[in-house]
C-alpha cells in the first residue's frame, strides 16, 4: 500500500485509487497515471484498498475483477455504501471476454465502466477521463 505525490499535482486535480494484486501491472499503472499527473494511491487487496479509500476519498477506482480476500463485485458494493467512496467512479478491470456475464454483474454491481485486459493506456485513460467527466468536483464527498 502506497500513495504517490506527484510535485505538479494541485488541489483541483484527481485521485485514484489502483487496487490489483498484481504488483508488476499495479507499479506500471501507477507509474503511467503519475506521470500524467494524478496522486495515485495503491492497493493489492482489499483491506488494503479500504484504509486507503476511507482515508483520501479518491475520484476514481480502477479495481482488478479477482482480488484475494474479497470478490471485485462485493468490494464495489461497499465502495458504493460508505460515504467517502459512494461518489467514485469505479472501473473494474477482467480478463475476459466484454460479453461474459461478469461484465455485466460489475455494472450491476455498482461499477460505472468495465475493460478488459489486455488493453492499451491511451484506452484506459480515455475510460478515466470519461468518467472523470461525468463526475465533476462538486460531488466528491468531503469529510
Amino acid at each position: 500500500m502506497y500513495v504517490r505525490m506527484n510535485p505538479r499535482v494541485t488541489s483541483m486535480d484527481r485521485s485514484i485509487l489502483i487496487v490489483k494484486d498484481d504488483a508488476t501491472t499495479r507499479d506500471l499503472l501507477a507509474a503511467d497515471f503519475d506521470a500524467m499527473g494524478y496522486r495515485v494511491s495503491c492497493a493489492g487487496n482489499v483491506a488494503e484498498a479500504s484504509a486507503l479509500a476511507s482515508e483520501i476519498g479518491p475520484d476514481v477506482v480502477l479495481l482488478d475483477r479477482i482480488l484475494k480476500g474479497q470478490p471485485a463485485l462485493a468490494y464495489t458494493r461497499q465502495l458504493r455504501s460508505e460515504r467517502r467512496t459512494a461518489d467514485a467512479a469505479i472501473i473494474v478491470i477482467g480478463s475476459r471476454v466484454p460479453q461474459n456475464p461478469d461484465a455485466v454483474a460489475a455494472l450491476e454491481s455498482g461499477a460505472d465502466d468495465y475493460l478488459i485486459m489486455p488493453f492499451s493506456m491511451k484506452m484506459l485513460l480515455a475510460r478515466v477521463e470519461a468518467v472523470m467527466r461525468r463526475r465533476p468536483l462538486h460531488l466528491k464527498t468531503t469529510t
